[in-house]
């Protein structure tokens, strides 16, 4: 490596269950192509909102956490699929499921584990949407410590476009 340059040896992938974010695997697996031992590690953060909430406001802790149980087993499978995909690609690949606010618990999980990029797309709103929902990419790559690669889900559109193109 050329000095200054950090070799990449672990990615964090965070995906939602959108074509958007499915969207990054595609980078992943292009850079993996060229960073031997690479190991890519995906992510789904369930956003335990109901957690942060008690009494009638929201729901009660014991429907919370039987929801978020259910969750949490569609999450495991979901990036077990994603996983073996990666696999088959001859990809070094591991899942981990969290909970809490998305953004935070990206950010804390890539300085907490030696994560050196993260890669992850946005879901292309903008305007009243974005500002309203917030956007957990624009959080993260303001607040990572880690260098953070931004997809969009136009620039997938287009590949896949060109990819039917040439087939």
């Amino acid at each position: 490596m050329e000095k200054g340059i950090k070799e990449i040896k672990r990615i964090l992938a965070p995906l939602d269950g959108s074509s958007a974010a499915e969207c990054t695997l595609n980078y992943v697996r292009t850079i993996a192509k060229g960073f031997p031992g690479l190991t890519v590690e995906l992510m789904y953060v369930i956003d335990a909102v109901c957690l942060r909430f008690t009494g009638d406001i929201e729901m009660s802790q014991g429907a919370c956490v039987e929801r978020l149980g259910g969750v949490r087993e569609w999450a495991n499978k979901y990036l077990a699929e994603k996983t073996e995909e990666l696999r088959l690609d001859g990809i070094r690949v591991r899942h981990v499921v969290q909970e809490g606010i998305p953004a935070n618990v990206i950010i804390d999980y890539a300085g907490d584990n030696d994560i050196d990029l993260i890669i992850m797309s946005t879901h292309g709103q903008s305007g009243f949407a974005r500002f309203v929902l917030g956007s957990v990419a624009d959080k993260v790559t303001h607040y990572s410590k880690v260098p953070v690669l931004i997809t969009s889900p136009t620039g997938c559109k287009a590949e896949e476009k060109q990819q039917k193109i040439t087939v």
